[in-house]
């Protein structure tokens, strides 16, 4: 049991996820089997199948993507997309834009360590309700150079 992706996952999100997601495969079955990467400050026994925990999740993940299988996803986790935009471990980014401006929260782009990122667009759809869906990916000179 696989699914054509593997979710990286923060301590927090999967917290909330991991009562959810069992009781709701008629929803994304894809979310129960993939395997979970949980990155979390202290290790943990995983109380569910296909759950890795990763205490040190820089280098865990440099080795997953150096090795074989299928492409890992962030969800929420916005901790997490921090410590790996200043790691330079993402390769695409998917951002979905709602139209509502909200005038303060969380920064997704944080000042400070975040190494630049050039970024093509590959894909992107604009819904009819305003909510703009895009992909996009590394430019085509930095994977050359990488």
């Amino acid at each position: 049991m696989h699914s054509e992706f593997d979710l990286l996952l923060g301590r927090k999100t999967y917290d909330q996820w991991a009562s959810y997601w069992p009781n709701h495969d008629d929803v994304w079955p894809e979310a129960n089997r993939a395997m979970k990467y949980v990155v979390t400050r202290q290790s943990q026994d995983s109380r569910r199948e296909a759950t890795t925990f990763l205490t040190e999740p820089v280098e865990a993940l440099r080795r997953l993507k150096q090795g074989e299988g299928p492409d890992l996803h962030v969800w929420g986790s916005s901790e997490l997309v921090h410590t790996l935009l200043a790691n330079d471990l993402i390769d695409e980014v998917r951002l979905i834009v709602y139209p509502i401006i909200i005038g303060s929260g969380k920064r997704l782009f944080p000042d400070g360590n975040i190494l630049p990122l050039h970024l093509d667009v590959i894909e992107q759809q604009l819904m009819p309700n305003g909510v703009h869906v895009v992909r996009y990916g590394r430019l085509q000179l930095e994977r050359e150079k990488g």
